[in-house]
């Protein structure tokens, strides 16, 4: 189990984390268990990538302050396979009022020209548009 906090003021109103999971990624029996602040996640995903959306999908919703994950990869268990083995996890990012996706690339990558690869890294995730909302959390995978 893994443990990952996101401001509780960010994230999509009216949405439960549940349903934005489900609408994000694949995950095979999941079991979304919703305490307050707190939810705690369970289930099967094809890839390491998948467990970061599903993770973001369910806590950039508001109020929720804490995801413990108990996610299984497909392929994980004893080592994987060699491109499983290899995933680096993304960094997470908690948006600022003003930033956008350009200056999230620039501060990260050093290239404003890579924001399109921040944007596709959380499709599904966060709202599409010129900038992520500020008070949500994005991945941004290693370069």
């Amino acid at each position: 189990m893994a443990l990952t906090h996101f401001p509780p003021e960010g994230g999509a109103a009216g949405a439960s984390p549940q349903e934005r999971v489900r609408g994000a990624v694949d995950v095979a029996g999941l079991a979304v268990e919703h305490h307050g602040s707190v939810v705690r996640l369970n289930g099967a995903v094809d890839d390491p990538a998948a467990r970061e959306r599903a993770i973001l999908a369910a806590g950039n919703v508001i109020g929720i302050a804490t995801v413990d994950d108990d996610l299984s990869v497909a392929g994980m268990a004893g080592g994987g396979s060699e491109a499983q083995s290899a995933f680096e996890p993304s960094d997470l990012h908690a948006v600022k009022a003003g930033e956008t996706w350009e200056r999230l690339a620039d501060l990260r990558w050093g290239d404003p020209k890579l924001a399109p690869e921040l944007r596709a890294a959380n499709a599904g995730v966060v709202p599409e548009g010129a900038a992520p909302p500020a008070g949500w959390v994005v991945r941004v995978p290693r370069r």
